[in-house]
C-alpha cells in the first residue's frame, strides 16, 4: 500500500493543524504587503484574501487582528474615496452608490463637507465637466449637429450622477 494516502490520525491533525497556521499566516503576510501599497476597506480586504484563497474563518481572523493594529482604517479609506471621487467630478448619487458597494457608510452631509474643503461645489464641478467636454469643440449652427453634441454632454455628465434638471439648466449657458 501507499504509505502517503494511509495517514494516521496523529499525524492527519498535525498536518491539518500546519495548514490551518499556515493559512493564517499567509493571510497576515499577504494583507500587510498590500496594505503597504494602498489602503482597503474591510469589504475590499476580505475579497482580496477570499480571491487568495484563505480560509474564511482566517480571513476572519486577519481582519480582527488588522484592525487591532489599527492597518484597516475604514474612516479614513472612506474620506479618501470620497475626496478621489470627487476629483474626478462624480456627484453625490453616484458617489453614494459607489461607496455602497464597496460597504462603506457615508451621507450627503459628509460628502458636501469634503465637497467644500476641496472648494468643489456642484454647480462650479458641472461648468468645469461641461468646459471640459466642450473644449476642442465648436458649437455648430445645424440644429441637428448640435442636438448631437448636447445629448453626447447629457450623457456624459448623466455617467457621472448629475440629474437631467442639473444638467439642462447649466447647459443652457453653453448650448441653447
Amino acid at each position: 500500500m501507499d504509505n502517503e494516502n494511509n495517514l494516521s490520525y496523529e499525524e492527519f491533525q498535525t498536518q491539518k493543524k500546519y495548514s490551518e497556521e499556515s493559512s493564517f499566516k499567509r493571510g497576515m503576510e499577504y494583507a500587510i504587503r498590500i496594505l503597504s501599497l494602498r489602503d482597503y476597506s474591510i469589504f475590499k480586504m476580505k475579497k482580496k484574501l477570499s480571491d487568495r484563497n484563505i480560509n474564511p474563518e482566517h480571513t476572519e481572523e486577519v481582519i480582527n487582528r488588522l484592525l487591532e493594529l489599527k492597518y484597516l482604517r475604514e474612516d479614513e479609506y472612506t474620506l479618501m474615496r470620497i475626496k478621489q471621487l470627487l476629483l474626478k467630478g462624480y456627484a453625490n448619487s453616484f458617489i453614494l452608490q459607489k461607496l455602497s458597494q464597496e460597504q462603506l457608510i457615508a451621507d450627503d452631509h459628509v460628502i458636501n463637507t469634503l465637497r467644500e474643503e476641496q472648494d468643489m461645489n456642484l454647480d462650479k464641478q458641472l461648468h468645469m465637466l461641461i468646459e471640459k467636454k466642450l473644449r476642442s469643440k465648436n458649437i455648430p449652427n445645424d440644429p441637428e449637429q448640435k442636438m448631437k453634441l448636447k445629448n453626447k454632454v447629457i450623457s456624459f455628465l448623466s455617467s457621472k450622477g448629475y440629474n437631467y434638471d442639473q444638467i439642462k439648466k447649466a447647459l443652457q449657458e453653453y448650448i441653447s
